[in-house]
């Protein structure tokens, strides 16, 4: 199945072949699953389908063998196979949830897949739909009330942050995490380009974020633990339904302490 991100909406995919009628799946919030729903529900369609035509292909040839025993049983053995096929189908999920409930939590992540139109080199600044330009990033935050440092003037790379070209699935995961930790979450660097290239900022993919109490306690509740890298701590938000499969790495250097969030995974939080 072929995603794309959708131009408009930054909290949507919109799906190039459609399924079960749906032409775009939610990549946040309590409906963020919804796709494997609906491949769920296309698929059990299929299988009842399936047992309903085998058991009146067997039921028929049950009848027809009145005078053959063997072939009587062998009829009633298909039978018996279509109706536990059924049942099985039918109670797939409960039988999994009963095993083990994470085998019916997905935690493929849609909002890492990157975007196939406009969105900039892997070694260039973030242009086009996918991407935010400062006045546009400013006024997402303000509107969720996360904090920022100034905008960076002409020339300036230190005390300030640069906004223009973060991906809006970048932010979108900043929301996410105010919008669930209820604590603040201040933005303290993002796309400046005395980062480098090769970190992902000025690309786009991540920013940085002031550690506090509240945040970090949620982090480490909330998200996954995935090891260390250059030895941070590592973890990945795919714990909990909603989460993207964004990275967060506590870089705790002395005089830069602060969560380095990368939109593409754990595996890129450097």
């Amino acid at each position: 199945m072929n995603i794309v991100y959708a131009q408009n909406d930054t909290t949507k995919y919109q799906l190039l072949e459609s399924i079960d009628g749906a032409t775009e799946v939610s990549v946040t919030g309590a409906d963020k699953f919804e796709y494997f729903s609906k491949v769920y529900n296309v698929a059990l369609t299929i299988v009842v389908a399936l047992a309903v035509v085998m058991i009146v292909i067997a039921g028929v040839q049950y009848t027809l063998a009145w005078s053959s025993p063997s072939a009587k049983q062998e009829a009633w053995g298909r039978i018996m196979g279509a109706v536990g096929g059924l049942v099985l189908a039918l109670f797939s999920v409960l039988i999994l949830q009963t095993i083990n409930p994470n085998l019916v939590t997905p935690s493929l992540d849609l909002t890492v897949v990157p975007s196939t139109g406009g969105g900039g080199g892997a070694s260039s600044k973030c242009t086009g739909p996918s991407c935010y330009t400062e006045d546009q990033a400013r006024a997402l935050l303000e509107q969720y009330k996360i904090g920022v440092k100034d905008v960076c003037p002409s020339g300036q790379t230190v005390n300030c942050v640069r906004l223009d070209g973060v991906r809006q699935e970048t932010l979108v995961e900043a929301v996410w995490i105010k919008e669930n930790c209820k604590c603040d979450v201040y933005i303290t660097s993002a796309t400046e380009p005395n980062l480098g290239q090769s970190t992902g900022h000025l690309n786009g993919y991540k920013i940085d974020i002031r550690p506090n109490p509240e945040l970090d306690a949620w982090i480490q509740t909330n998200m996954r633990p995935a090891g260390k890298l250059s030895g941070y701590d590592i973890w990945v938000d795919d714990k909990i339904p909603g989460g993207t499969g964004a990275g967060w790495m506590r870089e705790n250097t002395p005089g830069n302490d602060h969560w380095d969030m990368d939109i593409r995974g754990a595996q890129n939080s450097l």
